[in-house]
């Protein structure tokens, strides 16, 4: 789930459009020769999403072999993978890379110092890369982060329109359907900028 986000991260970066997209809780967006859109949805699909979330979670719980992130944290350490340690060290990182970024602005005029400090975050990010996708390829399979890509991307299938004819219809007529489409662009995209909506609403 770690890697993930930050794989997400890196691309909303990327997406200099995104603050002026999400405007009046939605975000319109070309793809190809198509204009979509993700928007808030309503009390009605929020209530649908409830219920596809419980009956997943119940599916899930009830699979041989699937374990909550606590479970699967206990049984690594079993193991001798200490996941809790690997998090607290991922938060040092970041708490370095902090510090590091405020001597670089305070050395603004010392290019040398600059460049040093430049070099020694982006050892630190590597290495904080290193260990969220390790953590990540420990837990990414716990029920609850199966679940929230479950739910991230029903939520994407329920905000994602097409304009066909001036007016916005649902860009796919059923979830199968959503999940089975090969426009992995669009798919990438509507789900981050869902994701960027969800994040600011509860569902």
């Amino acid at each position: 789930m770690v890697g993930t986000i930050f794989k997400q991260l890196q691309f909303i970066k990327e997406m200099e459009e995104i603050e002026e997209l999400i405007q009046n809780s939605e975000a319109v967006f070309k793809y190809k020769d198509d204009e979509y859109k993700v928007h808030r949805i309503n009390l009605i699909d929020k209530a649908e999403v409830r219920k596809v979330r419980m009956a997943k979670y119940t599916e899930l719980a009830s699979t041989e072999g699937c374990m909550s992130r606590e479970k699967l944290v206990e049984f690594y350490q079993k193991q001798g993978i200490d996941i809790p340690t690997m998090q607290n060290k991922i938060k040092q990182l970041l708490n370095e890379m902090e510090d590091l970024s405020v001597k670089v602005i305070k050395n603004k005029d010392n290019l040398p110092i600059r460049n040093k400090l430049k070099e020694q975050i982006e050892n630190l990010e590597k290495e904080m890369e290193d260990l969220n996708s390790e953590v990540n390829g420990y837990l990414q399979y716990s029920i609850e982060d199966e679940l929230n890509i479950f739910c991230t991307d029903y939520y994407t299938y329920l905000a994602l329109d097409k304009k066909q004819n001036d007016k916005w219809v649902k860009a796919f007529n059923s979830y199968k359907e959503f999940g089975k489409s090969d426009q992995t662009d669009l798919i990438r995209k509507a789900t981050i900028l869902a994701t960027y909506l969800i994040h600011r609403q509860d569902i």
